[in-house]
């Protein structure tokens, strides 16, 4: 025997959407009746349930609790950062040297310019 898969169908049937989404819905016997359950309702219902209580912490320990949480989620988001390797680190250090001493020197020459320019208009007075 061959396990065929059958593909939805397209169409728009007149059958009620129960009846459509037969197979996708579970039952759950609930309070001595067969009631249908989407996958979705299962999953708000996990969410809903309450969690359990805690015991009340004190003014210091909750305090250096949350300094413990705050370490760990560091330590957490820095091991997700993706690093530059060694050559691309060098790499792009060499660019900014590079359009430092560029946009360095365009100033060091208008300031030049500007200085000679000034100079000279007082010159004429």
């Amino acid at each position: 025997m061959a396990n065929k898969k059958k593909s939805p169908k397209t169409k728009a049937s007149s059958k009620p959407e129960s009846a459509n989404v037969k197979k996708e819905k579970k039952t759950v016997v609930k309070n001595e009746q067969k009631m249908p359950v989407k996958k979705e309702q299962k999953a708000t219902a996990k969410k809903t349930q309450k969690p359990a209580v805690k015991k009340e912490q004190s003014g210091a320990a909750k305090f250096f609790g949350k300094i413990k949480q705050f370490f760990k989620d560091v330590k957490g988001e820095t091991k997700k950062i993706v690093w530059n390797s060694r050559e691309d680190t060098f790499k792009n250090t060499g660019v900014v040297f590079m359009v430092t001493g560029i946009v360095g020197s365009g100033v060091w020459i208008c300031d030049f310019a500007f200085r000679k320019l000034i100079e000279f208009i007082f010159s004429l007075a």
